[in-house]
């Protein structure tokens, strides 16, 4: 089931509930702060020991790196050092995108650890793959 956030903004959970996908397009501050108090929430209320996937699919032609995006991350950032979170990126294929990228690379957080994919699936997959080896090493 996708839950609708905003006009421009999804959630839908995959994978047992343990992969937030949101679809997300705009980069309307008054929609982001809805985004953003979601993953908050989903994170302060995540169980402990248990770790978690986003997906923040931004694959639209007007994506881009906007300061309002830069302070939520830097703050999902702070939130409960002690879960693993794997966050998939998903954005189109442009100039300002791949600038996007290299400070998803920049803003990364040992217990956060953040990958920049050109489709959902391949974001999908990589999450996966990192939650699947996090628990085996538990």
């Amino acid at each position: 089931m996708i839950e609708q956030l905003t006009p421009s903004i999804t959630l839908e959970w995959l994978d047992e509930h343990t992969i937030a996908a949101f679809t997300l397009r705009t980069t309307a501050p008054n929609e982001l702060h809805v985004w953003a108090d979601k993953v908050k929430q989903i994170m302060e209320d995540w169980p402990q020991g248990k770790s978690i996937g986003f997906i923040q699919d931004l694959n639209f032609p007007k994506a881009a790196l906007t300061p309002v995006i830069r302070s939520y991350v830097q703050e999902f950032g702070r939130i409960r050092p002690d879960l693993m979170t794997y966050v998939g990126v998903v954005l189109p294929k442009t100039f300002a995108t791949q600038m996007m990228a290299i400070f998803t690379r920049v803003m990364q957080k040992k217990n956060q650890p953040a990958r920049v994919c050109f489709t959902r699936d391949e974001a999908v997959t990589w999450i996966r793959e990192n939650l699947k080896k996090h628990e085996a090493v538990k």
